[in-house]
């Protein structure tokens, strides 16, 4: 019987992706990717999690300047120019209109340059210890599992009492992000960065993107693993917003019809897993009240057309208020406003349409969308016809995050870092390198 199971798991390969990953390097993306600053040693966190990147960066200065060249060479050059006119117009356009108002370069450029430094970090660090050969779906798969662990993370604090407070002592959190915490269908709404909304569903959805895209091109090499990981990653969506639900439910239709033409097999596999994941939310359901409030909140568009006649939910009533037409004057120009006085989003809007559209015109919003732009021609410039799949998944997440909120700041630098492998992965080979671009460079 034991040496059965054992070549059955053998067989069907779930131990050799576990062996690929590093545990430690799993743990550093995790920390990375998901950073936390306790209010008692708010210093300590941020010299962690810049300090050391900063420092590591300026003492192998040759590979940022690889970095540099690399880019320089590619699509990424039109990236980084596009963040640096952003920065200088997110500066000067206050300035011109007088508003004075620098929360554009305070919040969104710095967003970008700090989680930039932390991908660029673990970046190099992939490169010299994980993968010389610069393979980019590993990369990607460390995203997934830091995504997971938040995830599982999630599930740890849920389950714990009180768990949830000591977290809402220890984080910097204001008064309306303790009161949503509380709420009783926002249960799911936290992990250990504090309260977890818009941002981690699209996190959420972009790690099921990246599986979605490495299920379509590995298929049968540990299939079941990146299953298991894709219904961990839809349940972060269920937890964190339920916009991630539509996106995430795109990207695994997609998957389907794929296997179904091709690996008749595997849809039966994946389709078993979703059996089996909607049978295990069911039977909590029926055990848990504060599961059935969840999940209440969940499919409360489903709910209120069966009562209603209606898919409207609380959250699309408010965002329906949101949608207006700016004048000729700002819709071409902006009006240098990011956010009120009272610190919420200038004239109310969460729409990502637009915020910078409010900031700086149309034309500044073009540019915030040529970062994007950049990426996507770059893939497309290094990935071999039949891998373009990965371009039309991408425009599908930020099409329909954008009608709800700002979505290309808060991600754009980790598709930053998987384009910059894909990159140095055919400057390496063009080059005929046979251990690493940077270890030579470095005379490593």
């Amino acid at each position: 019987m034991m040496n059965a199971l054992r070549s059955w798991w053998t067989k069907t390969d779930r131990m050799k992706e576990l062996k690929k990953i590093n545990l430690g390097y799993l743990l550093l993306s995790t920390l990375f990717y998901y950073s936390t600053v306790w209010e008692d040693i708010e210093w300590l966190c941020y010299l962690l999690y810049y300090g050391i990147p900063f420092l590591y960066l300026c003492y192998h200065y040759e590979w940022v300047i690889d970095c540099i060249r690399i880019c320089m060479r590619s699509c990424l050059k039109y990236y980084l120019g596009a963040i640096m006119f952003m920065a200088l117009l997110s500066l000067v356009l206050p300035c011109l209109y007088q508003t004075y108002d620098f929360s554009y370069f305070l919040i969104r450029i710095l967003q970008i340059g700090k989680e930039g430094l932390k991908v660029l970090f673990l970046f190099l660090i992939f490169i010299h210890y994980i993968s010389p050969e610069g393979d980019y779906l590993l990369f990607m798969k460390y995203f997934v599992l830091a995504t997971c662990m938040y995830i599982l993370g999630t599930c740890v604090i849920i389950a714990i009492p009180g768990l949830r407070d000591l977290l809402l002592q220890l984080n910097k959190a204001d008064e309306n992000t303790i009161r949503l915490a509380y709420l009783p269908s926002y249960i799911t709404r936290f992990g250990w960065c504090g309260f977890s909304g818009f941002t981690y569903t699209l996190r959420c959805s972009l790690a099921a993107m990246f599986l979605c895209y490495i299920i379509y091109l590995q298929q049968e090499q540990s299939f079941t693993f990146h299953t298991i990981l894709l219904m961990i990653v839809i349940l972060g969506n269920f937890f964190y917003g339920r916009i991630g639900i539509a996106v995430t439910a795109i990207y695994v239709f997609l998957l389907f019809v794929v296997l179904w033409m091709k690996k008749r097999m595997l849809w039966k596999r994946l389709l078993l897993m979703m059996v089996i994941t909607c049978g295990m939310l069911s039977i909590a359901f029926l055990l848990s009240e504060q599961v059935r409030i969840w999940l209440r909140w969940v499919f409360q568009s489903f709910i209120n057309y069966s009562e209603q006649g209606s898919f409207s939910t609380t959250s699309t009533q408010s965002l329906k208020e949101m949608y207006f037409t700016p004048n000729g004057k700002t819709l071409l120009l902006g009006d240098g406003y990011y956010t009120d006085a009272d610190g919420l989003y200038y004239m109310g809007t969460d729409v990502g349409l637009f915020r910078a559209v409010l900031f700086g015109g149309i034309g500044f919003q073009m540019l915030r969308y040529t970062l994007l732009g950049s990426l996507l021609f770059e893939y497309k410039r290094c990935l071999p016809v039949h891998l373009h799949r990965l371009l039309l998944l991408l425009p599908i997440l930020f099409i329909i995050y954008e009608m709800k909120g700002e979505s290309i700041c808060p991600i754009i630098s980790i598709l930053f870092g998987v384009a910059l492998l894909i990159t140095y992965q055919k400057e390496r080979k063009k080059s005929g390198e046979t251990y690493g671009y940077f270890h030579h460079n470095s005379g490593l």
